[in-house]
């Protein structure tokens, strides 16, 4: 899968730096979603999650993703500075659990902390280990590590 295609949408992406209990959307489209397509974006200083829509995998896997928006610039240095040591550890064990080589897969969400399906969670973004990367914990573990401002 094109990995300069997903870079190319987050680049676009209104991050955020504190984090945001909501639903998920789709990366391309932001369609409110329930399941999705799963990508992993590895490049650019970037580990995270690409969700799509039915509709933008099809797009994706043709070539046909038109970017209209402006790529933003992104100042990273803010990104999860304000998390505490133990979370930030937290947060770099549960990347090494990641399967980053795993194909596309259309599921449902889940917490990256205790893995139970979700519709809503605390969206949090965090530098770890140079890399810019999207962390989803349900409400009870949000709560848990102190995750919500």
């Amino acid at each position: 899968m094109n990995q300069q295609t997903l870079l190319n949408l987050v680049e676009k992406w209104n991050l955020k730096k504190n984090p945001e209990y909501r639903g998920f959307k789709c990366g391309c489209c932001g369609k409110t979603l329930k399941m999705a397509w799963h990508h992993w974006l590895r490049i650019g200083d970037f580990i995270t999650p690409i969700h799509f829509c039915k509709d933008c995998e099809k797009k994706y896997e043709v070539s046909k993703i038109k970017f209209n928006k402006p790529k933003k610039p992104i100042e990273r240095i803010g990104f999860g500075v304000d998390y505490p040591n133990s979370i930030k550890k937290e947060m770099k064990e549960i990347i090494k659990k990641w399967d980053l080589t795993t194909r596309p897969t259309y599921k449902k969400f889940e917490c990256d902390k205790c893995r139970k399906n979700i519709e809503k969670a605390w969206h949090c973004w965090c530098n770890v280990s140079r890399n810019l990367t999207e962390f989803h914990f349900c409400k009870k573990c949000g709560e848990k590590m102190s995750i919500k401002k």
